[in-house]
């Protein structure tokens, strides 16, 4: 189980302080208004933090009541699991009542407003937005048409919940046992991927349904061949009006195939699938042997600026700075 502060050995400031409190917890988690709720005026704040790679791990107090308006955080998943005392989060319409054995998932693309007690402590996973957001996409092989949005609660008495709370406990245990460690970023790398893995797949959100019947929906017998093909000949130039008339359908027929059965068009799908071959091959090629437009041209990409635009939306950086720190 967790401790009461998992992260005591990693603390990054405390403060009496209301002003210092409400900059420095901006400059660390997220910026946002404060407000004391309690009698006291007087705050006793403790921060304590870890990173690792894409997600950042804090233990926060205030010893006193206080309510937080961030309102929208743009950049970040919060993912706050209550250590002791009560509280209140809002996310959008959404609300629930904090307490120790729930874990809130605050999403970033509504308002949110954080109530805690003097009591309360709360072990809150800050992940990055692009990052999370990214790997669903990647999953999916297409571009996410609406915001991941999770559900708000997670209950420490379901499966689902304690396996989030051995991840938490796990996680914290590293730092403590072996810091040092953790300085190799592909180490701290693993761990963030194990977090946001464990995160999409156990908690509800709005793509889930899409993750669980990816692998199983049965294809039009057009719709199966025109995609092998396209698999199998990525590299080279693919007519949409020859690929239709390939297969017995019309070019009509078979873009709304792939609009209805994978939720894209051919020219989707097309761009889709050589981004994630591109990123597959920066990682698996030698970056003293490879050249970027050589991969590029050997998938058929004939604008290199253009993909490179796509390609850094999609996976957060340049193809030369995936093939430069690949690991081969």
């Amino acid at each position: 189980m967790l401790q009461a502060n998992p992260l005591s050995n990693h603390n990054l400031f405390e403060s009496h302080d209301l002003e210092e409190t409400r900059a420095r917890i901006g400059d660390y988690l997220w910026p946002h208004q404060m407000q004391i709720l309690g009698s006291s005026s007087e705050v006793t704040t403790r921060l304590d933090g870890v990173s690792f790679d894409c997600i950042d791990l804090f233990s926060l107090e205030y010893g006193t009541e206080v309510q937080l308006e961030p309102g929208e955080i743009e950049g970040y998943y919060l993912v706050q699991t209550t250590l002791c005392g009560t509280g209140h989060v809002k996310n959008g319409n959404r609300c629930a009542d904090t307490r120790v054995g729930l874990t809130t998932i605050v999403s970033p693309s509504e308002p949110t407003s954080i109530i805690m007690d003097a009591a309360c402590r709360r072990l809150i996973l800050r992940v990055e937005r692009e990052a999370l957001e990214r790997q669903v996409s990647l999953t999916l092989n297409r571009e996410l048409k609406t915001p991941l949005v999770f559900n708000l609660e997670l209950s420490h008495s379901s499966q689902e919940g304690v396996a989030w709370l051995q991840t938490l406990e796990y996680l914290c245990q590293q730092y403590n046992l072996c810091a040092g460690t953790l300085d190799n970023q592909a180490i701290r790398k693993q761990f963030a991927n194990m977090a946001m893995t464990l995160l999409i797949g156990t908690q509800p959100h709005n793509y889930t349904e899409q993750l669980k019947t990816e692998s199983h929906v049965v294809l039009p017998r057009h719709v199966r061949q025109a995609r092998d093909y396209i698999e199998a000949n990525l590299g080279e130039p693919i007519n949409m009006s020859e690929l239709a008339s390939q297969f017995g359908v019309t070019p009509r027929t078979l873009q709304s195939g792939f609009q209805r059965f994978l939720d894209q068009t051919p020219s989707e799908y097309i761009r889709e699938l050589k981004l994630k071959r591109a990123h597959e091959a920066f990682l698996s090629a030698d970056p003293e042997t490879s050249q970027v437009t050589d991969i590029l041209l050997g998938l058929g990409v004939s604008n290199a600026g253009r993909f490179a635009q796509l390609y850094k939306k999609r996976f957060g950086c340049l193809p030369s700075h995936t093939l430069k720190n690949s690991n081969s």
